[in-house]
């Protein structure tokens, strides 16, 4: 059953590239890694998936920023209130850091971008950085997950166990940059 979901997989990753990031990469990964997936193929639907993703929230950003109602009530709203300008200032004076810690920040990466897009920040100069950024963040992803399945394969016996634990590890060191990311953004 998993190698018939997986022969004509391209669609189902492209879907979940445009919803979940992380995750779906080291999946992907994992699949490459045992042969059900080449991993040049997905790594560029995951990437045009992540671009498409964060254009649409950068957009819809911008969008907003024209509604009289949407600034009305980020005004009312405390918690946006206290830190829409500096996320704004943010995104003006580091671009790409903030976007980057955006994409490590899991939960908060479409509110975050969706400031970008509030705040003004030119398209081209948030293009450049998401272009940039896109590629790496999903390789890093793909690679750990396509690493994690060979070692599987690898490990004889050990396998499972000291990929389980590694994977164990992942989990925490992304639940931990995650922490790291939206105390470094957010309030």
């Amino acid at each position: 059953m998993v190698s018939e979901l997986l022969h004509d997989a391209c669609p189902i990753i492209a879907l979940f590239a445009l919803v979940e990031g992380p995750f779906i990469a080291m999946a992907v990964g994992a699949a490459a890694a045992f042969g059900y997936l080449d991993p040049f193929y997905a790594y560029a639907i995951l990437v045009a998936g992540a671009l498409i993703q964060d254009m649409a929230y950068y957009w819809l950003g911008r969008a907003a920023a024209r509604l009289r109602l949407v600034r009305a009530l980020l005004a009312r709203t405390r918690l946006i209130a206290e830190n829409i300008l500096a996320l704004e200032v943010s995104w003006r004076r580091g671009a790409a850091l903030t976007l980057l810690l955006a994409k490590l920040a899991y939960g908060l990466y479409a509110p975050l971008v969706i400031v970008a897009g509030l705040s003004g920040l030119g398209f081209a100069r948030f293009a450049r950085a998401a272009a940039m950024l896109s590629p790496a963040v999903i390789g890093l992803w793909l690679g750990l997950g396509y690493g994690l399945g060979r070692l599987y394969g690898a490990g004889g016996r050990y396998g499972p166990v000291v990929v389980g634990v590694l994977a164990a590890g992942a989990c925490v060191g992304l639940v931990l940059l995650t922490r790291h990311a939206r105390r470094r953004i957010g309030p």
